[in-house]
């Protein structure tokens, strides 16, 4: 049984890894359209948030059917609903990325001044998206 808990979560490991690494590419495809003003890149970046959702969604039903059918209690419990909830946490980073996208539809200006403040929290937040996971 204990061999089976660690394969799961070892899984849930490696989901969680890909999907940190989907929603860093989605979060710097989706700056790039604001740097850009790249119009056409938007419906693209909306599609591959798709795919974060759909991790998010496999993790979850992964976690469900380890504490179903493996009975995990304190620290294996504990690493499970991380799981959720770190898998709910990138899922929104990759919603807000592609909100930053869509924004680059409502803008029909040049911008007044340069990105480089929101350039930065890219930058952090990248960074500690990496650091975290």
């Amino acid at each position: 049984m204990r061999y089976t808990l660690n394969k799961g979560q070892q899984t849930l490991n490696n989901m969680l890894i890909k999907m940190c690494e989907e929603v860093e590419r989605i979060m710097i495809g989706c700056m790039e359209c604001l740097k850009n003003m790249d119009r056409d890149k938007v419906d693209y970046w909306m599609q591959e948030d798709q795919l974060v959702n759909d991790l998010e969604w496999s993790i979850d039903n992964e976690c469900v059917r380890l504490i179903a059918t493996q009975h995990p209690v304190a620290k294996d419990l504990r690493k499970i609903v991380s799981a959720i909830r770190i898998s709910t946490d990138l899922e929104r980073m990759s919603d807000l990325a592609v909100g930053v996208a869509k924004t680059v539809r409502r803008i029909d200006e040049p911008l007044c001044m340069p990105l480089t403040d929101i350039l930065l929290m890219e930058e952090k937040a990248l960074e500690m998206m990496r650091l975290g996971i």
